[in-house]
């Protein structure tokens, strides 16, 4: 059967409808005004790893890279509100809480406004207001963060790209899994499983962890990129509509006060690795609530027996949490841009700048 192939050719092609994909093409419309643009996602759009996730945005980052495309985010994020307030993303004061001697280190990459001279008597006050009996150890800084920021709703990048469908030299196309690339003349021949086809000139993929399942998967592989499980649990107590988010440096977990389900959120890490992005394969399980519960009854432990439920996916990691930006070799206008770490929430901006920027110097 002969295949179906669409008459335009487009400029650029963004595979995958989550928040980076989102994120890239709201700024390849800005950057590009005249390239008509074409997004692409094999399922519906705005179901990628953000809409399991806590999606909670604080400044800085372990790495030199992730706090270069922190700042940019949020130096877009900030104007994207501007223009569009109705986006389902709220500020909340927050707090974090490390062990003493790594205080210098966060500073550093983290929050430099921190002083060592805090102290965090008031603090502790503050937040039993809203936690009765929370309390830290005699080993540990509690500090205020300087700025934080949480989806209130799990589909902002469904949101983003609902204000695209509005423009004229942008397209979004659904239910079109990407099977294979061509390299023809002048362009990129980017074919369906349904054998429907696409031209275009510049393809960036974003496809979060699937990019370990579609075209390129031997090349992310071969750069390091690995699937990792995400889980936060929900804790069935309303918070108090000034509750702050709390974040422990020393267990890369936090408590996010969800006012708007009337609960808690309490996300923590998980060692499983090696994933598929199967939601069957990614229930909570048991092994799941004893890693959460060890964790929570260090932070705070009245929560522990209020655990109810949660949600659960996975995302994909790059070689020391640093995102994958990178044109493919023999392919120079196809980049892969992803491998969040599970920060893809306040990474996308950044990520999507970089990316685009490479078909820019092309």
């Amino acid at each position: 059967m002969k295949n179906n192939t669409l008459t335009k050719t487009f400029n650029l092609t963004v595979i995958g409808g989550g928040i980076i994909g989102a994120w890239t093409m709201h700024l390849a419309k800005t950057m590009f005004p005249h390239w008509n643009i074409l997004l692409v996602d094999a399922n519906l759009v705005g179901n990628g790893t953000s809409r399991y996730s806590a999606s909670l945005d604080m400044p800085g980052g372990h790495t030199s890279l992730r706090r270069k495309l922190v700042k940019s985010s949020q130096e877009n994020w900030k104007k994207l509100l501007s223009d569009a307030p109705s986006l389902a993303i709220k500020d909340i004061n927050a707090f974090g809480i490390s062990k003493k001697e790594e205080l210098q280190t966060i500073r550093k990459h983290f929050f430099s406004s921190i002083s060592e001279e805090d102290n965090h008597e008031k603090y502790l006050k503050k937040l039993q207001r809203f936690l009765p009996g929370f309390n830290v150890t005699n080993d540990q800084s509690l500090f205020h963060i300087p700025f934080a920021q949480y989806a209130t709703q799990n589909n902002v990048a469904e949101q983003i790209i609902s204000n695209l469908r509005k423009e004229d030299k942008c397209t979004i196309i659904e239910g079109f899994e990407v099977k294979s690339v061509s390299k023809m003349k002048d362009s990129l021949m980017l074919t369906a499983e349904n054998g429907i086809v696409i031209n275009t000139k510049n393809v960036i993929e974003a496809t979060g962890p699937w990019m370990l399942t579609g075209p390129m998967s031997s090349k992310c592989a071969s750069l390091g990129v690995r699937n990792k499980k995400i889980v936060a649990l929900h804790i069935e107590a309303k918070p108090h509509p000034d509750a702050p988010v709390i974040y422990s440096f020393d267990n890369e977990a936090f408590l996010l006060p969800r006012h708007e389900e009337g609960r808690w959120l309490f996300s923590f890490r998980s060692e499983i690795w090696n994933v598929m992005p199967k939601l069957e394969e990614l229930k909570i399980n048991s092994d799941d609530l004893l890693t959460a519960k060890d964790v929570l009854n260090s932070l705070y432990p009245p929560f522990v027996e209020l655990i109810s439920g949660g949600r659960s996916f996975c995302d994909a990691y790059g070689v020391n949490g640093d995102p994958i930006i990178k044109s493919i070799s023999g392919l120079e206008n196809y980049v892969i841009a992803g491998a969040g770490s599970g920060s893809g929430f306040r990474l996308a901006p950044g990520i999507a700048i970089e990316a685009l920027t490479i078909l820019k110097t092309l």
